[in-house]
């Protein structure tokens, strides 16, 4: 396995995208996965892009630590990177990016945006706590009490064979139940990617 270090520059506009990337072949034709790099290709065309390796590491961490010491805070507030997290950490992290920061209001105010002006009754108010006492007060059967280590495993593993589905924005492997939620157009990087665009998120 290779684990490599790989740069994605735009000859047309010199924007560019650092990645890490885990292969058998260095010669596999990956071309990044991050949102505002994929957008960018279908706009100029791939052809109008080009990939250089700027290292090869022999252990995961090695090529993690890597990604971390070039993708600074610094380098993702440059106009023509196209990454829009810190390295170092895989998946999706909040850089220090302006839009981000942005966009973070955006994300947290989603829920109180959707519930705004909506007027619960006395009745329905009553029922809510009357439920969340059931659910988590001594009516609970599990109130009080932990599970067997043998359920927990038994649990483990039945959390590993659930469905799985793969997001295209930040490449995660999440339960299918989760995915429409926090996943798909609802991805925290896609709608990140899109207001470092100028797009509506």
């Amino acid at each position: 396995m290779f684990y490599i270090i790989y740069k994605i520059t735009n000859i047309i506009n010199n924007k560019y995208y650092i990645g890490m990337h885990s292969t058998k072949d260095l010669n596999d034709g990956y071309m990044g996965s991050g949102i505002a790099l994929k957008s960018s290709i279908k706009k100029y065309g791939i052809e109008n892009f080009k990939k250089e390796i700027l290292s090869v590491h022999k252990t995961k961490q090695q090529m993690i630590n890597e990604e971390k010491r070039l993708l600074t805070p610094e380098i993702i507030r440059d106009s023509a990177c196209y990454n829009i997290a810190k390295g170092g950490q895989g998946g999706f992290v909040f850089s220090e990016h302006p839009a981000e920061s942005l966009m973070k209001k955006v994300i947290g105010n989603k829920v109180s945006m959707a519930k705004k002006g909506v007027k619960f009754s006395e009745e329905h108010k009553i029922n809510i706590s009357k439920n969340h006492a059931d659910v988590s007060g001594e009516k609970n059967p599990m109130y009080g009490k932990n599970h067997k280590d043998s359920t927990l495993t038994l649990l483990k593993e039945r959390a590993k064979n659930r469905p799985k589905k793969v997001c295209s924005h930040c490449g995660k492997h999440v339960d299918a139940s989760n995915f429409k939620r926090w996943h798909g157009d609802n991805c925290k990087e896609y709608i990140i990617a899109r207001q470092k665009l100028g797009l509506q998120p």
